[in-house]
């Protein structure tokens, strides 16, 4: 696709953006006098409410030929290209040539037939393969687009702004007719059911070892039916332990799911307790950035700006810190924030005094990432085991922007932000570090140990 008709296509997919944005919201015509009204003895017929997309017509993939597929492909890589700042960082990292990537994609687009929508969304989805989860970057299936509707789960009005477009309703709604859409519904109604077990969730599991109760959290996905009986449970077992010395919490192998399931479930040991999270990060400044955050970063406060190359003196430890990966960004950012427990009160007044152990592995992510996030450097709180997968810090909302291919209505996502670690190095690469690094060893067998040292040395 020549410059000229990329550009044309960028700037009428913006057009879209900002008449969705409410830049160029019309009021609707008047409506018709409404009709006679039946007698009472003659009561209108009543209808069905119709469905959100009734009047939403299903995108056509016969009309999808294959030039304007490499035109969406494109599209999506010069996207994220120009706005997401871990690219350069990502080819350093994997060893990967974003250029190869990209040919390799294009070549199975330019392999597709006119009409061929799903072929041509398996192609996008083999990007995936190569990002492995980095900066979210993944086109949007119709499960997850269908289940943050469901939900209402948005992170922003912008973000379901875009969600709600026509092209991209239009789109999902089409999406959601293939088999791969009704076949992953029927898995998630079976796994996130999450029907008790004879300890409670199969999510969760409680347990002692050396006099030291543990909860296995193993996800935090536990759907619409089970997500209230998991924050339950968990707060069952944190109000129970109150006063222990030591409580574990073994994350190890959850790869996230809501971030609520942890933020209310573990309430009762932050009860009468202040934590604070300070990240920093670097990103683009861009058109595409700039809207989504709608204002961001002058309408946060705690947050501040700077430029990129006074990262290593504002970091109190930069050994991490990798300044070619940072070479396209514009901004560096600082946010700290206060999360006030010391208002919440348990029953009877009790807060933990103890100290808390989490267990982390490779597989955490996301939601998991973001309880890692929430409690790395709390003076109560000892992480040990394994490096973890990252990509759980926030910055502003949306976390993920999503954008909409301007030929098919398909959303893509990625992570705006190049968050870091205390010491400077890039989490959505290396991961958060633990305070005690297991190697080869069981992280719980560790922590045991560790505990026993202490009670010891009391």
């Amino acid at each position: 696709m020549d410059a000229l008709k990329r550009y044309a296509l960028f700037f009428s997919f913006a057009l879209i953006l900002l008449v969705s944005f409410g830049c160029g919201w019309q009021e609707a015509p008047a409506a018709p006098e409404p009709p006679e009204q039946p007698s009472p003895a003659e009561p209108a017929p009543t209808e069905p409410e119709p469905s959100w997309d009734a009047d939403i017509l299903p995108f056509d993939p016969a009309g999808f030929t294959r030039e304007q597929m490499l035109e969406d492909y494109d599209f999506l890589w010069d996207t994220i290209l120009e706005n997401c700042p871990l690219m350069d960082g990502f080819a350093r990292q994997s060893g990967n040539n974003l250029e190869e990537i990209r040919l390799k994609g294009q070549a199975k687009v330019e392999a597709l037939q006119d009409g061929d929508a799903a072929g041509f969304e398996e192609a996008i989805s083999y990007l995936g393969g190569y990002f492995r989860g980095m900066g979210h970057l993944t086109n949007v299936s119709a499960f997850v687009y269908y289940s943050v509707r469901d939900k209402d789960a948005y992170e922003s009005e912008t973000h379901k702004q875009v969600y709600l477009l026509p092209q991209v309703q239009s789109y999902y709604k089409w999406a959601s007719t293939l088999p791969k859409f009704e076949s992953q519904r029927k898995s998630q109604a079976a796994n996130s059911s999450n029907a008790p077990q004879q300890g409670g969730l199969e999510g969760l599991e409680a347990s002692q070892r050396q006099d030291v109760p543990i909860l296995r959290l193993k996800t935090f996905q536990f759907g619409p039916q089970g997500q209230g009986q998991a924050i339950q449970q968990i707060q069952r077992f944190c109000l129970d332990n109150l006063d222990a010395p030591h409580i574990v919490l073994d994350i190890r192998g959850n790869s996230g799911g809501s971030t609520a399931v942890w933020e209310q479930g573990l309430e009762p040991l932050f009860a009468g307790k202040v934590l604070e999270e300070q990240f920093f990060a670097a990103y683009r400044d861009t058109p595409l950035n700039r809207q989504m955050w709608d204002g961001w970063p002058e309408n946060q406060p705690e947050a501040k700006t700077f430029a990129p190359d006074q990262l290593p003196e504002m970091l109190p430890n930069a050994s991490g810190l990798v300044m070619e990966d940072l070479s396209q960004a514009d901004v560096a950012a600082q946010r700290r924030i206060q999360f006030d427990y010391s208002d919440l009160q348990n029953p009877g007044g009790k807060t933990f005094e103890g100290r808390l152990w989490l267990l982390i592995d490779s597989s955490n992510y996301s939601a998991a990432e973001a309880l890692i996030q929430r409690l790395q450097g709390c003076d109560f709180v000892a992480l040990v085991g394994a490096p973890t997968r990252g990509g759980g810090m926030i910055f502003a909302a949306p976390a993920k922007i999503p954008f909409a291919l301007p030929n098919s209505g398909m959303l893509y996502q990625y992570a705006p932000f190049y968050c870091m670690n205390p010491d400077g190095s890039c989490n959505e690469f290396g991961g958060a570090k633990p305070d005690i690094d297991v190697g080869r060893e069981d992280a719980l067998e560790v922590c045991l140990r560790e505990i026993a040292k202490e009670e010891d040395n009391f």
